[in-house]
């Protein structure tokens, strides 16, 4: 299975690189996104044309997320034509927020859900008086200039795990699969065929996929832009922080491209690997 997967991406990647047009349209619409989010955080809401900057905006950043999920879905399916994509991208993207709703219902669920879990197992004043006291008695102990171990809270660290596990794993398997879903099949396709969309958003290689692509989109864009670096020249450390910014927004884009379209091969229909790939190339 394994070997199948990183088949499957790699091929998908080379189609990806070979349509370059249709990801251009992709950055172009990633590109607005970003910027409208931007001008969204920073706008200030001191005047009536800045109030009716930022309504317009909290309209345009959801409006332009799910135009570039559509057009991500659509060339996840093979359609690498910049223009079609786009008109396809904005045609389906009402679709995609209608069956978005429930999910972001379910993902405000698991966020309460969590998060009254996480307050019943933080310790009370009295618990941590009492760690505390039993770390200084363990210190005591140990030969000096030994380092104290941190206490681990086993029941804190679960529900860590289990949002992490939902928010991270679950509800992105969900979405990805019930968008492309929506994609190749239209609202009432997928609608009517949600069993076998729930079922194979849970297949071990489409987990095995989506583990490999958040290491592109998610976890090499988050080191290039946190990762620290110590630089003599001010206009270097500049050179480099927008380098970082550039291959943060290339990995990002194309790395969630890339998973969306490797997942589409690999589960279009529940068939398999090679099945997929040869049916989407048809």
């Amino acid at each position: 299975m394994t070997k199948n997967v990183l088949t499957n991406i790699f091929s998908a990647a080379r189609e990806l690189l070979r349509g370059w047009p249709a990801l251009g349209v992709l950055s172009l619409l990633y590109a607005m996104l970003l910027g409208a989010f931007y001008l969204f955080i920073t706008t200030r809401e001191a005047s009536v044309w800045q109030l009716l900057v930022t309504i317009v905006l909290a309209v345009a950043v959801p409006l332009l997320f799910f135009v570039l999920q559509a057009g991500s879905a659509r060339a996840a399916l093979g359609e690498m034509r910049p223009i079609t994509l786009l008109a396809q991208a904005l045609r389906n993207s009402w679709k995609l927020i209608l069956v978005s709703l429930p999910l972001i219902a379910l993902a405000a669920v698991f966020i309460y859900g969590t998060n009254r879990l996480e307050q019943r197992v933080q310790p009370s004043e009295e618990e941590m008086a009492q760690v505390i006291a039993e770390r200084q008695e363990r210190a005591a102990l140990r030969p000096e200039g030994a380092p104290a171990p941190p206490p681990v809270r086993w029941s804190y660290v679960t529900v860590i795990a289990l949002r992490l596990l939902l928010l991270g794993v679950v509800l992105p398997l969900l979405t990805i699969n019930l968008w492309l879903a929506v994609a190749r099949e239209g609202l009432g396709g997928a609608l009517r065929r949600l069993g076998d969309t729930l079922t194979r958003a849970f297949a071990p290689q489409t987990i095995l996929t989506y583990a490999i692509g958040m290491i592109l989109f998610a976890l090499v864009p988050y080191f290039l832009l946190f990762a620290p670096t110590r630089v003599g020249s001010n206009w270097l450390e500049l050179t480099f922080f927008s380098l970082r910014l550039l291959l943060a927004f290339v990995f990002t884009l194309f790395g969630w491209t890339l998973t969306m379209r490797a997942l589409a091969r690999a589960n279009m229909l529940g068939t398999t690997v090679p099945e997929s790939s040869s049916a989407l190339a048809q």
